[in-house]
């Protein structure tokens, strides 16, 4: 049986691109433009604003581990069912070769697992890091 190729999704390869663009853009500019208003909050403020705000902060960085871990262990769960990967009518960026079988269970259980992990790192940061409590 000759091997199965899905075959590379074009525009959402440019869809793709254009979004990490973006995202970069984002975090450039808000580097560039939130750094001295933050500086300049953080020198106004009482040692407990500042604790509060770097404690909202570092919650909201971890939201996107944990969106990212749903989404894997969902593509998992599509992956197992299916028994292929990548699961049928999954958009890919690049010509992929279909996996089946014992190969596809390996990639859903790496998926899992890759979701298990960035679910930790996610609750930890989120729960965790924003109640430690700083000397």
């Amino acid at each position: 049986m000759a091997d199965e190729i899905v075959a590379a999704n074009r525009a959402y390869r440019n869809y793709c691109l254009l979004a990490l663009m973006v995202l970069a853009l984002g975090g450039a500019a808000g580097l560039f433009w939130g750094q001295p208003a933050l500086t300049q909050y953080l020198n106004a403020a009482s040692p407990r604003q500042a604790l509060r705000l770097l404690r909202w902060l570092l919650t909201g960085l971890f939201v996107p581990c944990l969106i990212f871990a749903l989404y894997l262990t969902l593509l998992a769960r599509r992956t197992l069912r299916s028994g292929r990967f990548p699961p049928p009518g999954m958009a890919v960026i690049k010509d992929s070769k279909v996996q089946r079988g014992a190969d596809a269970v390996k990639m859903a259980r790496l998926l899992v697992v890759s979701g298990a992990l960035l679910m930790v790192v996610g609750l930890i940061g989120g729960v965790y890091f924003p109640w430690i409590k700083l000397q």
